[in-house]
């Protein structure tokens, strides 16, 4: 046994030798003059400045975004909220290049008088567009999972807000405009409406 123990010390030792001889096994120090031009870190909260602002833009966007949900049972004219949206979106598109999309219906027919309904109401708050900028399409926002409802229902019942971001048009608690998902036209204690809250 004492044989076998001293075998093994002897072979750790032979080990331990062998790979601080093998070139490569173990790294220099590092100087100054290794450190390649803008190599040096960012100040701090960059890069996380950078994904808020993208996270709203693209809560913003969903503020245009007009859903099955602000739509009479017959599904051919905007109801008292529908057009509180369309309001709001009115208020907001001189500032943003988004187009007003409408979510589609399967019966093509029924989406033609849902845009041609919008682009009047539009038009009735005064607000010049061009009809291009109304398109049917769906939103990136996605929708919450049941067990993840109480928990944001809870936040906004606290004050805490739902979305995500400080935008002017969007984000959260301190959004200006409400509806859709977590946006400006969303979430939070938004001034503007409900809607899902997006996740990104």
């Amino acid at each position: 046994m004492h044989c076998f123990t001293e075998h093994l010390r002897t072979g750790g030792l032979w080990l331990i030798l062998f790979t601080m001889a093998v070139p490569g096994c173990h790294n220099e120090p590092k100087t100054c003059n290794d450190i390649t031009p803008g190599a040096i870190p960012q100040p701090c909260g960059t890069y996380v400045c950078q994904w808020n602002h993208a996270e709203t833009a693209r809560a913003d966007r969903d503020n245009f975004v007009i859903y099955q949900y602000e739509w009479s049972a017959d599904g051919t004219k905007l109801t008292e909220f529908g057009h509180e949206h369309i309001a709001r979106i009115a208020q907001g598109l001189p500032q943003v290049c988004f187009p007003v999309v409408i979510e589609p219906a399967s019966d093509p027919r029924l989406n033609e008088i849902r845009r041609l309904a919008v682009l009047e109401a539009l038009a009735n708050c005064h607000v010049p567009i061009v009809p291009e900028r109304v398109v049917l399409g769906r939103s990136e926002a996605e929708g919450l999972y049941g067990q993840e409802a109480p928990g944001v229902s809870a936040g906004m019942l606290g004050g805490q807000g739902g979305g995500v971001g400080t935008g002017a048009m969007g984000g959260g608690a301190t959004s200006s405009l409400g509806g859709g998902a977590t946006g400006s036209i969303s979430g939070g204690a938004s001034t503007f409406g409900g809607g899902g809250i997006g996740i990104y």
